[in-house]
């Protein structure tokens, strides 16, 4: 068996499967609807805005569990979405269905765990893990310890990761959020992404969202997952690459740029620290965060409170 899968072989099996990886995803997906907030809207004017940047999970997606669930809510881990995800993959564990799953949600907890430990002895402060490299590690495990006698290969730990996620943390376009985006796409707003994630982020919007990404002009350049940089929000290092990318192509300046998130911490203060406008998305109660207890965001307010993301064109001037 292998020991190691190289992030080399990882990427060229995601890319040259990404069909099979879409179609996966429209078949576990069912429609979600957002729960109320209570929330009153605050729809103040936001002017000389030249583009429009987002939050995905909460905000332009509904999450069952209001946030990247898989790796962060405990209460996935009393399910049976572990063995679950390695029975659809085809890997029958030899374990009982509930003894397998309090393995694998430890392993998987730990793995977490120390690779955090890890990135913050290198001195980051808000550190992310590769959702595949914390797969690979409980499948090591897995193998050596006999529960699982299927052989460790790259396709093998995206499907599982991925089948994991889709059980652990189902999701759906939120309501008006893609007819919104072509929306101001229309009218010309350059359009990013900001926003903590997994390799099956941008798969799900693409396989959920009509138009596409790439079909609204949001360049590669313009999408910023918290994955690929081993950092996350509210680290303001996420925005660093966007807001030279909105300079040097554009010309536009933070002060010019309206970020919508449902975090006040993730999303509005970090967007505040870096000199951006803010609206904070209060439309689903699965996933609105408003911190009070923290003091980075007591006396920190949005520059408006939407509850619809269809909201977003009244605040820009366009109604």
């Amino acid at each position: 068996m292998n020991t190691h899968i190289s992030q080399t072989e990882i990427h060229t099996v995601l890319t040259q499967n990404l069909q099979e990886w879409k179609s996966l995803i429209q078949s576990r997906s069912r429609p979600l609807t957002p729960f109320s907030t209570e929330t009153a809207p605050r729809l103040s004017p936001i002017t000389n805005i030249k583009a429009v940047v987002y939050d995905i999970y909460g905000t332009l997606l509904i999450s069952g569990s209001g946030e990247v669930g898989s790796l962060t809510n405990d209460k996935n881990y009393g399910e049976l979405n572990f063995f679950n995800a390695f029975q659809r993959a085809g890997i029958i564990p030899s374990l009982s269905p509930a003894v397998f799953n309090g393995i694998c949600s430890k392993l998987y907890k730990e793995a977490i765990q120390n690779r955090h430990r890890e990135l913050k002895a290198q001195g980051i402060d808000y550190p992310e893990v590769d959702i595949l490299e914390i797969w690979q590690s409980v499948m090591k495990s897995l193998y050596h310890d006999k529960t699982i006698s299927h052989s460790l290969s790259a396709y093998n730990i995206i499907l599982i990761a991925l089948e994991y996620e889709l059980s652990a943390n189902p999701t759906w376009p939120m309501t008006n959020a893609c007819s919104t985006l072509a929306t101001l796409f229309r009218h010309n707003y350059i359009m990013g992404i900001v926003s903590n994630a997994q390799f099956y982020t941008p798969l799900i919007l693409d396989s959920l969202c009509e138009p596409s990404l790439a079909s609204l002009g949001i360049a590669e350049e313009a999408r910023v997952w918290s994955y690929k940089l081993g950092y996350a929000k509210p680290s303001t290092r996420l925005f660093t690459s966007l807001l030279e990318h909105f300079d040097y192509s554009f010309g536009i300046q933070p002060v010019e740029i309206l970020y919508v998130g449902n975090d006040m911490l993730n999303d509005i203060y970090t967007a505040s620290a870096v000199g951006c406008r803010t609206a904070l998305f209060a439309g689903d109660q699965r996933s609105l965060r408003v911190r009070r207890e923290n003091s980075l965001v007591q006396s920190l307010q949005a520059d408006a409170i939407i509850t619809d993301i269809a909201q977003l064109p009244q605040i820009l001037g366009l109604n």
